[in-house]
């Protein structure tokens, strides 16, 4: 795969990852779907003979991660974290890597309620009150870092997870 192809390549990427860039707040006050998806975006730089694609995205809280896209110029093929499988897919066919990469991007809401599941859980097992609970999931909202903000569907989503979640006799 030639500059141009790996340009072409980028291209398509970034034209993947916009639909998750969206702040929709226009036509649905509160919903910013960048916020949704943790800000995700991603960024290029060479290491050696092979070029490296990061796809970025905060957790609430401001956790950054990275899905890391390797490719080989010399093999041409690209190499990542299979989406759904343990190891890695490799691959030289870039809409096939433009799939993973839409696999891994529509499982990020999911690994932010995830995360804000564990905050509950650590704040329930530190004996943080309810009202404290709410509070702290409120300043989430407000959160300097774009990504680690949280929406206003995951506060709902939480405060009800945060509910059930507490022990008996609290």
């Amino acid at each position: 795969m030639s500059k141009e192809a790996i340009s072409e390549f980028l291209r398509a990427l970034q034209h993947l990852m916009a639909q998750y860039q969206q702040d929709e707040r226009v036509i649905d006050p509160g919903r910013d779907k960048s916020v949704a998806y943790g800000n995700v975006r991603y960024q290029v730089w060479e290491d050696g003979s092979h070029i490296n694609i990061g796809i970025i995205y905060e957790t609430p809280g401001g956790s950054t991660n990275q899905i890391n896209i390797e490719y080989n110029p010399e093999t041409r093929e690209f190499s990542m974290p299979h989406a759904t499988d343990p190891g890695d897919y490799v691959g030289t066919e870039f809409d096939e890597v433009l799939e993973m990469v839409h696999a891994h991007i529509q499982q990020i809401p999911e690994k932010r309620m995830e995360r804000l599941q564990d905050y509950i859980n650590a704040w329930h097992s530190d004996g943080v009150s309810r009202p404290d609970i709410f509070e702290r999931l409120n300043q989430l909202i407000f959160q300097d870092l774009k990504g680690g903000r949280i929406t206003h569907e995951e506060l709902h989503e939480a405060c009800r997870y945060a509910v059930g979640a507490e022990s008996p006799g609290a």
